[in-house]
């Protein structure tokens, strides 16, 4: 009746520095292994992020733009974390001939700080074009941003002034 349950004679190897779940450890106890000194760590959160940078869900549309004529639009990032991010690199992928993006003049962004960038759209020809704007930083919870861009190129109208016609022209322009 008061036994100790058997336990097997190999020894337990000894470990100085084992991480053991509290579930494991009253496990072990409950099997009558010793435990001559036990120290129960409980797991910390995660770390902050080194930076912050918001995500943002929806796409850049840059609407009907004409051939010939590009058009711009500023993209807003804000550094909400409390490290400095460093954007490593900020290209479009897909159809990356009709979208563009400015150099970045500093490619880190302080707690706090916000950063604006330029992207251009000059479409080749007429019709849809779509690509991907990836964004790679230290954002320790999205390093790889990627927003849809897209924008229609469309045909120059020509607007000409309307002709007027006098009766003693003979009906001529």
């Amino acid at each position: 009746m008061g036994e100790r349950p058997h336990r097997p004679s190999t020894a337990w190897p000894r470990c100085t520095e084992c991480v053991l779940s509290v579930g494991l450890l009253l496990s072990l106890l409950a099997c009558g292994v010793p435990v001559e000194e036990a120290e129960i760590l409980l797991s910390e959160p995660p770390p902050a992020a080194l930076c912050q940078l918001p995500s943002t869900d929806t796409a850049i549309d840059f609407g009907a733009v004409e051939v010939t004529e590009p058009a711009t639009f500023t993209l807003e990032f804000e550094n909400t974390g409390q490290e400095t991010c460093l954007i490593q690199s900020l290209s479009f992928i897909q159809s990356a001939s009709a979208f563009k993006v400015a150099a970045l003049s500093d490619p880190s962004l302080d707690p706090g700080q916000r950063l604006s960038v330029e992207l251009a759209y000059s479409p080749p020809h007429r019709g849809v074009d779509r690509a991907v704007l990836v964004m790679l930083s230290n954002d320790a919870q999205t390093p790889d941003r990627r927003l849809p861009v897209q924008g229609q190129g469309v045909a120059q109208q020509l607007s000409l002034p309307p002709a007027t016609v006098s009766p003693g022209d003979g009906g001529r322009l």
